[in-house]
């Protein structure tokens, strides 16, 4: 697995095209990006299969993680939004306060 960020190069659209077996080249040999802009402004960019790979692993771990967030809403959906906000703070104080007092033990 790669350690470092891969580098970024930008390139217009048009070079692109002209270096097209180049830049697939470069992206596969060296693992870094290229930027494609349409007059100046980027629109795509070119990566190699490994940073598509991490990216599809990244946006399924993401999905997952918001999955069980919904389902935290969905419990709590019946309950008004001010005695849930009242219940967190009870629960954060009672968190704190335990807390303070592992503290509290080891010193």
């Amino acid at each position: 697995m790669q350690t470092k960020q891969p580098e970024n190069r930008t390139m217009s659209a048009s070079d692109v095209r002209s270096h097209w077996s180049e830049v697939v080249e470069s992206v596969h040999r060296e693992g870094g990006r290229v930027i494609v802009e349409r007059s100046g402004i980027p629109v795509v960019a070119v990566v190699s299969i490994e940073e598509l790979r991490l990216l599809d692993r990244v946006w399924a771990a993401r999905r997952e993680e918001f999955r069980v967030i919904e389902e935290m809403w969905e419990a709590f959906a019946d309950i008004p939004q001010d005695e849930l906000e009242r219940e967190v703070e009870k629960a954060v104080a009672q968190a704190r306060a335990e807390l303070s007092a592992e503290r509290a033990k080891v010193t």
